[in-house]
């Protein structure tokens, strides 16, 4: 069911959960590194014009497709 308004409409909820809520198979992840390997990511994760955490997401995926490559040789 939708509902008008003068200036805006108001769409029924899609989500079962909170928007503030976390995924709850994600986990948080804390690494000691050093400072300059962390400011390599910093500085490579700026030139994307993404965040750190997506960058950090984006080798996952990487490293992961990389993996099913071994795998299946």
């Amino acid at each position: 069911m939708t509902y008008s308004h003068r200036s805006f409409t108001v769409l029924p909820p899609t989500q079962l959960t909170m928007p503030n809520q976390r995924d709850p198979d994600k986990r948080k992840l804390n690494a000691w590194m050093y400072e300059k390997d962390i400011e390599v990511l910093k500085a490579v994760a700026e030139e994307e014009g993404i965040t750190l955490t997506d960058l950090l997401v984006r080798l996952t995926d990487e490293l992961r497709k990389k993996n099913k490559k071994k795998l299946n040789d």
